[in-house]
């Protein structure tokens, strides 16, 4: 990193929110959670949550989730 880069850390359960703000996204297996993918956000900025190019991304990580909230039911 560069002098003057900084990192932010957010945490978020909205996955638009997630492609919007983020460069990476990490998604969590359920319990105990340890990190189950890294996914690189390779969209300009800004985004929007409206962007339909960011769709993709957002079913991608969709389908990261899913077995991990079928686990919960």
């Amino acid at each position: 990193m560069g002098k003057n880069e900084k990192t932010i850390l957010f945490v978020t359960h909205n996955v638009a929110e997630a492609t919007v703000l983020g460069t990476k996204i990490a998604i969590f297996s359920n319990r105990p959670s340890v990190i189950k993918k890294v996914i690189n956000v390779e969209y300009k900025r800004p985004r929007l949550v409206e962007d339909q190019n960011l769709l993709p991304l957002q079913q991608e990580i969709l389908s990261e989730l899913r077995p991990e909230v079928k686990k919960n039911q």
